[in-house]
């Protein structure tokens, strides 16, 4: 059984592929290569063996094996929405908070401003919050899942600093080393 996530270059979808495959799972991910930043984030994982990529969905019909197991995931800004054995009747969508995370695009000039951003709205990290998504729909507690779980007051906490740090040094770097970077 492969998990299917679909819009798998959004800078959300990227962090599911991520998990997915540290997790040892078989990911195909659909989503067109149509700027530098997909490119980018398709070579970070296109070497992988347990990770196949399609243009569209019919790509993968036409040329690709496939079971009515797999589960498709879909990638929204502001939602995620799992269909289980790839059935649409038994979906769950799971609302996002505000998340912060490597490749998203940023709207502010310095670091400070970023800080300030996050902190205003509360802002989790992706990867905390994924890890504890697919937790849950792996146990099938899926009734845990509410947002007030995984948001937090502050980004006081060392390992948040880490990250909004590391979040905003990648976005520095991507921004000045590739003209036009498109997010």
């Amino acid at each position: 059984m492969a998990s299917v996530l679909y819009n798998c270059f959004h800078w959300i979808g990227y962090h599911c592929i991520q998990h997915l495959l540290q997790e040892g799972k078989e990911v195909v991910g659909i989503d067109k290569i149509d700027t530098a930043l997909k490119e980018h984030l398709y070579m970070n994982v296109g070497r992988n063996s347990n990770f196949q990529h399609f243009n569209t969905a019919e790509d993968r019909e036409n040329h690709s094996h496939h079971s009515d197991e797999d589960q498709r995931l879909y990638i929204y800004n502001d939602m995620i929405e799992f269909c289980p054995k790839g059935r649409t009747s038994n979906r769950l969508c799971v609302e996002l908070p505000v998340l912060f995370g490597e490749w998203m695009d940023i709207e502010a000039d310095t670091y400070e401003e970023f800080y300030e951003n996050m902190e205003k709205s509360r802002a989790v990290y992706v990867g905390d919050y994924l890890q504890k998504i697919f937790h849950y729909v792996r146990n099938g507690d899926v009734l845990q899942l509410n947002e007030k779980r995984f948001s937090r007051g502050s980004l006081a906490g060392v390992k948040d600093q880490q990250n909004l740090e590391n979040v905003w040094k990648t976005y520095q770097q991507y921004k000045e080393t590739v003209d036009h970077f498109t997010f």
